[in-house]
């Protein structure tokens, strides 16, 4: 398994740098939640929601709260093409257009590399859904952008078992997390039906795959690997038609 690093530090900006805000439904007060109703969450009845459940949440914001646009960002720790973007697009994402106040960043999970169906998203084996849990696990502790960095960490194709649950329990010992607080939200899926719900969103507002961005909710979009100067263009587009 790879060691904890960081792909940004090519970047005059990193998301460290910037203001960030949890997404809305990571617990701050946790003495309120008891063990039984944690449990209860990861009941496979609480996990049935139709896809057409109305969703609503906010994601992880990087940047200013109340900028006046929000660029959302769908993507899977697995996914290799959002690996890529990670270390050749997103610096420059937050560079030019975050730190400059121009909008902020909102990150979303949309857990699909190898999930072979909406039912599966509830099964303990699949590494996106435990990646996507185990970041919460670490926002739940104020570590989120650092634990967001080791998961991207590593080759653009990762092999089966490198999400292992012991390996993002490692991940976050390394991260000097508080071990036996971070091993039972991720064990006892205090936050499946919140990753869930993050897809469902994905879903409904027709994000196609990973990585997919929306500006202010709007219609999907896309770049090849690597094409930065597409995106800009993009962007610019986008923030002139505001």
């Amino acid at each position: 398994m790879f060691a904890a690093g960081t792909h940004l530090t090519s970047a005059e900006t990193s998301s460290s740098d910037l203001p960030f805000q949890n997404a809305s439904f990571i617990r701050t007060d946790l003495s309120a939640t008891p063990v039984a109703e944690a449990t209860a969450v990861a009941s496979p009845v609480a996990v049935e929601s139709p896809l057409d459940t109305p969703i609503e949440l906010t994601g992880y914001l990087i940047g200013d709260p109340d900028a006046p646009h929000t660029l959302s960002l769908f993507a899977d720790y697995r996914c290799p093409h959002c690996r890529r973007y990670h270390k050749d697009l997103e610096p420059t994402v937050l560079d030019e257009y975050v730190a400059a106040g121009k909008f902020n960043l909102e990150l979303i999970d949309f857990t699909v590399v190898g999930i072979p169906s909406f039912e599966a998203l509830s099964d303990d084996s699949m590494e996106s859904v435990q990646a996507a849990e185990a970041a919460a696990a670490a926002a739940e502790q104020g570590k989120f952008l650092e634990y967001r960095e080791w998961l991207y960490t590593g080759p653009d194709v990762l092999s089966v078992g490198d999400f292992s649950d012991e390996n993002l329990i490692a991940a976050a010992v390394e991260l000097g997390l508080d071990e036996e607080q971070f091993s039972a939200t991720l064990t006892e899926g205090i936050y499946e039906q919140d990753v869930i719900d993050s897809f469902v969103l994905a879903f409904q507002l027709g994000v196609p795959g990973t990585p997919t961005m929306t500006f202010d909710r709007g219609e999907p979009f896309n770049v090849a690997d690597g094409d930065l100067e597409g995106l800009k263009a993009i962007l610019d587009e986008k923030l002139a038609g505001a």
